[in-house]
C-alpha cells in the first residue's frame, strides 16, 4: 500500500477535533474519525495502526480499535502540519522522493516551521 501523507494529516486533525468537541466523552473509534477520508474503514484502520506504532497516537484494541488520545509526538506533528502553507511546503519537499517515513515528514515539517519563523 502506498503511503498517503494527506490521510495521516486528516486523521490527526479529526482525532484532535473530536477530542476537543463537546462529545469528548464519546469513545473515539476508527469509524468516527473516518470523516473526510474517501477510503475504506480497513484503510483507515491500517493508518491508525501505523500512527500508533510510530508513537503518534495511543490505541486500545478490544475487538475494535479505540483511539485513546494523540501523544505528545502526535500533537507536535499536528501542530507543525496544521497550517496549509507549511503542509504544502512539506508535500513539495517530500515529493522529490517516492516515499518518506512519518519521522521524515515530522522533521521536514519542523524545519519548515523553523524557517518560517526565521530560526
Amino acid at each position: 500500500m502506498e503511503f498517503n501523507k494527506n490521510v495521516v494529516r486528516i486523521l490527526l486533525i479529526n482525532i484532535e477535533n473530536k477530542q476537543l468537541s463537546d462529545d469528548f466523552l464519546n469513545v473515539l473509534t476508527a469509524k468516527n474519525v473516518h470523516d473526510n477520508i474517501q477510503e475504506s474503514l480497513e484503510y483507515v484502520e491500517y493508518y491508525l495502526h501505523i500512527l500508533s506504532e510510530g508513537g503518534f497516537i495511543d490505541l486500545i484494541e478490544n475487538g475494535e480499535i479505540f483511539i485513546n488520545r494523540l501523544t505528545y509526538k502526535g500533537q507536535s506533528l499536528l501542530d507543525n502540519i496544521r497550517n496549509q502553507q507549511v503542509w504544502d511546503t512539506v508535500l513539495a519537499k517530500t515529493s522529490k522522493l517516492n516515499s518518506v517515513s512519518l519521522d521524515v515528514i515530522s522533521i521536514t515539517a519542523e524545519n519548515v516551521v523553523l524557517e518560517l519563523i526565521d530560526i
